[in-house]
């Protein structure tokens, strides 16, 4: 697992476009730039999953079970975060997008996850994976899974439909509905905590909000980090080391977790002032997250059942699940287009 890990290293390495002098990457959180730390994440995952449906081989898959262990639901906390700040900025910049949002966002992403979920209701039956009636119904909300995800596509629903009632209700203070919004999903994990849900659920959650009040602040935040170089390597060095080291509290209380993700949040959000990290196969992924993350169980699921070759199983998932994502995004694009000619 280590090679593809590498391999992946070397991805994001492509056209990095480092700054040694003085100034800065304004551009930081940039659609294309937030895009290709997002692709560099999915991938993590991708890879994160599979290596959970099998079993590790090797001196290989050994050294990098430390690495998948360390970084555990921090993966996912780019894709919180950025989602959060991209509609917050929408918002604040897009006079109708509220009004639009319910039809352009949430619909669609319903819509999207339902018709992904059939088929993989479809693959089960035919792979004679059996759940229950209740079970299967709830994974269309992301409750429960079989195979298509689940809590982040839970919590997602959660975000939006709060968007929607929140912006509705507070109209005339983005800050009160940004609040709102962060209520509801406070709401949520401590539903999920009482129902005794796994904690990966509701431990990252927050971090929609955390990127929607970033939002707010981002500009004050620019100005004090980017003021001179001491004072943003002194950030960097605190936010590493925050990463590095305050892991240990996370197994003692997961109420660290959030704390312990929000150093390493930072931490790229840093990094990104000095190092460019974008080219277009890691905007790609970052552009199709949704459907990679939807879409990789499918081969994991019928690949780690038939193949015991762990090497030719990470290859066949990663292959399959690309092209399943390109062809999916390509076609929710189409059905776009028409529905609009229409």
């Amino acid at each position: 697992m280590i090679i593809f890990i590498g391999l992946l290293l070397i991805l994001a390495l492509y056209k990095i476009n480092p700054k040694f002098n003085k100034s800065f990457y304004t551009d930081y959180a940039s659609i294309e730039q937030t895009r290709s730390i997002n692709g560099i994440c999915i991938m993590l995952i991708l890879l994160s999953h599979t290596f959970a449906r099998i079993s590790p081989n090797g001196v290989l898959d050994e050294i990098y079970e430390p690495m998948r262990i360390f970084l555990g639901q921090f993966v996912v906390v780019p894709f919180l975060f950025y989602s959060g700040y991209g509609v917050m900025e929408s918002i604040k910049r897009k006079n109708d997008y509220i009004k639009t949002f319910p039809r352009k966002r949430f619909l669609r992403i319903v819509i999207e996850f339902a018709i992904i979920t059939v088929v993989y209701i479809i693959l089960n039956l035919c792979l004679g994976n059996k759940y229950s009636i209740p079970h299967v119904l709830l994974s269309f909300t992301g409750v429960t899974t079989i195979g298509n995800g689940n809590w982040y596509i839970l919590s997602t629903f959660v975000f939006y439909i709060s968007i929607i009632l929140c912006f509705n209700l507070f109209r005339k203070s983005k800050i009160l509905a940004t609040i709102g919004v962060t209520a509801c999903l406070v709401a949520l994990m401590v539903v999920e905590m009482i129902l005794d849900f796994p904690s990966y659920y509701y431990s990252t959650t927050i971090f929609f909000a955390v990127g929607m009040f970033f939002s707010f602040i981002k500009e004050t935040f620019d100005k004090i980090v980017m003021k001179n170089n001491i004072v943003y390597f002194i950030f960097l060095v605190l936010a590493i080391l925050g990463f590095a080291f305050l892991k240990k509290l996370v197994d003692k209380t997961v109420i660290f977790y959030p704390v312990w993700c929000g150093f390493g949040m930072l931490s790229i959000l840093l990094i990104t002032m000095k190092i460019k990290v974008a080219n277009k196969p890691l905007i790609w992924l970052g552009k199709t997250t949704f459907f990679n993350f939807t879409l990789q169980g499918i081969s994991q699921i019928i690949f780690t059942k038939y193949l015991t070759n762990n090497y030719l199983i990470y290859c066949l998932v990663i292959i399959v699940t690309l092209i399943l994502t390109c062809c999916a995004y390509n076609l929710s694009n189409y059905f776009e287009r028409k529905i609009k000619g229409n």
